[in-house]
C-alpha cells in the first residue's frame, strides 16, 4: 500500500533542497559599486552586478530541479520496493503458453522457485493477476498425493526448493490440483494432461517380482512383465496359461494404485512439480500486450510477466 504521506514527504525534502542551495551557492554579490566622478562606470558596475544574479538565481533553478528529479526518482524507487514481495527473485513466472486459448485447459503459466532457496514456501492464497484486463485468479488448495475416489483439496500447495507449479486456467482431468510423484505417469495413459506429465514410473521389471514363483512354468510370465512399458496399465488378455501369482501380480502392481503401494514411502517417491488448475471455463489472459502479476498473500507482488 503506498504511504499517503509521501506527497508531504517529498514537500518537506524539496524545500530542505531549495534551502541548502540558497544558502550554499546564491552568495551575496558584491553590491559595492564605483563612485568614482563619472557616472558611466557606476552604471557599467551595476548592469553587471544584475547579469550576474540572473545567472546565479538561473544556476540555482537548474540545480534545484535536477535534485528534484533525482528525489522524484527515488521516491519512485522506494515506493516500486514497497509494493514488491519479500519472494521476489525466488519465485518466479517463467514461461507462459497458449495464452488467449479458446480450451481454457491448453492455456498454463509455470512457476519456478529458486534453489537457492533455502526455506518452503506456500502459495496458497496468492493471486495472478492480469494488469491489461483486471482478470484475476487465486490459487486455492491442493492435495499432496492424489488417490482415486477420494478427491479432497485441504492441503495447502508449498514449494520446495528447486519446484516448478504449472497453473492451468481450466480444470484438472483428475478432478483435483496435485503433486507429482514417481507413479502419477500412470494417470496420463488416460487423461489428457497440458502439458504431458513425465513418464517417471519404475519399469515393472524393477517392482520386486518375487511375489510371482521364480519357476520354469512362470519363464513366459516373466518375460512378459520385463517387455512392459513404464507407466502403463496392461489393456492386452493375459495368457491363459500364465499362473493365478503372475495375473494378479499384473493387475494388482503394474498400476497407479499398485505403484502406491510399492512406494508411498520411498525417499524419492514425491516429484519437484505441482499441477494446479484455476476450473476456469475460458481463458483468462490475451495472448498479446498481457502484462501478468503473481500476487502475494499480502498483495504484494511476486514476479511480474509482460506478453509483447
Amino acid at each position: 500500500m503506498q504511504n499517503n504521506n509521501t506527497p508531504l514527504i517529498i514537500a518537506i525534502i524539496v524545500i530542505l533542497v531549495i534551502v541548502g542551495f540558497t544558502s550554499k551557492d546564491n552568495k551575496p554579490m558584491n553590491t559595492t559599486t564605483d563612485t568614482s566622478f563619472f557616472g558611466k562606470d557606476f552604471g557599467q558596475s551595476d548592469t553587471k552586478n544584475k547579469s550576474a544574479t540572473k545567472e546565479n538565481i538561473e544556476y540555482n533553478v537548474k540545480k534545484v530541479e535536477e535534485r528534484i528529479k533525482t528525489l522524484e526518482e527515488e521516491v519512485d524507487s522506494l515506493v516500486e520496493a514497497e509494493k514488491r514481495s519479500p519472494y521476489s527473485g525466488i519465485v518466479s513466472i517463467i514461461k507462459v503458453q497458449d495464452l488467449g486459448s479458446s480450451d481454457p485447459n491448453r492455456e498454463y503459466l509455470v512457476l519456478s522457485m529458486s534453489k537457492n532457496n533455502t526455506e518452503k514456501i506456500s502459495i496458497t492464497g496468492w493471486k495472478i493477476k492480469s494488469d491489461t484486463s483486471g482478470k484475476t485468479a487465486s490459487i486455492g488448495n491442493g492435495t499432496l498425493v492424489y488417490y482415486p475416489n477420494i478427491a479432497l483439496q485441504n492441503e495447502p500447495i508449498i514449494l520446495s526448493p528447486g519446484d516448478t507449479a504449472i497453473i492451468s486456467s481450466g480444470s484438472s482431468p483428475i478432478g483435483l490440483t496435485f503433486k507429482t510423484n514417481k507413479c502419477t505417469g500412470y494417470l496420463a495413459q488416460f487423461n489428457n494432461f497440458y502439458p504431458y506429465i513425465r513418464q517417471e514410473c519404475p519399469s515393472p521389471k524393477d517392482e520386486n517380482i518375487n511375489f510371482v514363483p521364480q519357476t520354469p512354468v512362470n519363464f513366459p510370465c516373466l518375460d512378459y512383465i520385463e517387455a512392459l512399458p513404464r507407466c502403463q496399465i496392461n489393456t492386452r488378455p493375459l495368457r491363459t496359461n500364465f499362473s493365478p501369482e503372475c495375473h494378479a501380480f499384473i493387475a494388482e502392481k503394474i498400476s497407479y494404485q499398485g505403484c502406491l503401494s510399492l512406494h508411498r514411502n520411498d525417499k524419492d517417491f514425491y516429484g519437484d512439480e505441482w499441477r494446479i488448475y484455476l476450473r476456469q471455463t475460458e481463458s483468462l489472459w490475451l495472448n498479446r500486450r498481457e502484462t501478468i502479476r503473481l500476487i502475494d498473500e499480502n498483495g504484494k507482488t511476486v514476479s511480474t510477466y509482460v506478453k509483447s
